[in-house]
């Protein structure tokens, strides 16, 4: 299955979030923001939100079937669709 290096998303908006999801049957998997020391469970159809920036977070999935989404914006984004940068509430 898929592993996911830990990491943060340094070339994401300072004020933005990834924001994950996932779907599909599988076994035991954690979620870890490692830098600020907290895990979470992180069973099918959970929806995980963190700073882009900040926290550093990895995955890791031994066995199952499978799909994990993410969400996060980019200003390269914007830039190449020509729209202008949305704000935040």
């Amino acid at each position: 299955n898929h592993c996911s290096p830990p990491h943060r998303d340094l070339k994401c908006r300072p004020e933005a979030f990834d924001i994950m999801k996932t779907a599909g049957i599988y076994h035991l998997v954690i979620m870890n923001f490692m830098n600020i020391g907290i895990k979470f469970l992180y069973d099918s159809r959970s929806m995980l939100a963190s700073s882009c920036r900040l926290v550093r977070h990895h995955m890791h999935v031994e066995e199952g079937s499978w799909i994990v989404t993410a969400w996060y914006m980019r200003d390269s984004i914007h830039n190449f669709v020509g729209t202008p940068r949305t704000g935040y509430a």
